[in-house]
């Protein structure tokens, strides 16, 4: 584990250990949004959009002219990713800040208790349906809050920690059941700088996206 890093190191770290959700195909007129999880050749065999570009609506208007937007098409994408978000006391108001990143959340809860052994059993039910997992609050004093012991008890592995005195506030990075888990302040304006500096990686990570 990496302690007071830099948000640039931080979102390599998170690039490294955060690997894709399974791919899938789907029919173009559904794809806008997602992201590509093979190449994409027109007739000629060149390649027209490269693996881990998401299908923004430039990205529709090339398929178009390549004419791969008529039904029965298919294209090779990322599953999406669905986010938990939690709250260990008042909502830190991730959630919305998540959703307007592009991604789905699926498991919102707010007014945690401050217990480590509930906390936990939050963060395992979380994980059952979801790719990401967001914690705002308990990380007031790491030698007493109740994110370090939680992570104890779920034998998370440790990617790194920001001390309190980073722009974003403190903050931690994890690795749980193959699933990025970070946690954030419990302040709104720190969780939002926190998650653009290390949640928005972690995600794009997850989806597959090679372009950040």
């Amino acid at each position: 584990m990496e302690i007071g890093i830099s948000m640039e190191k931080a979102a390599e770290l998170i690039r490294r250990d955060v690997t894709p959700v399974t791919a899938g195909i789907l029919r173009t007129a559904k794809a806008e949004g997602r992201v590509l999880s093979e190449d994409l050749l027109n007739e000629d065999g060149e390649t027209i959009l490269s693996e881990g570009m998401r299908l923004t609506k430039h990205a529709m208007g090339v398929l178009k002219t390549a004419g791969l937007d008529r039904p029965g098409v298919f294209l090779p994408v990322y599953k999406p990713v669905r986010c938990a978000v939690l709250s260990v006391g008042p909502d830190a108001g991730l959630a919305a800040k998540v959703e307007e990143m592009g991604y789905e959340v699926t498991v919102n809860q707010a007014d945690l208790p401050e217990d480590a052994d509930k906390l936990a059993d939050a963060v395992y039910a979380a994980s059952e349906n979801t790719e990401a997992i967001f914690l705002t609050g308990g990380l007031d004093d790491w030698n007493t809050a109740v994110v370090p012991q939680m992570l104890g008890y779920l034998f998370a592995d440790l990617v790194f920690r920001q001390e309190d005195s980073d722009p974003a506030g403190p903050s931690v990075c994890a690795i749980y059941r193959g699933r990025p888990l970070l946690a954030f302040s419990g302040d709104p304006k720190q969780a939002a700088d926190a998650l653009e500096a290390y949640g928005r990686p972690a995600l794009d990570a997850r989806a597959g996206c090679e372009i950040f």
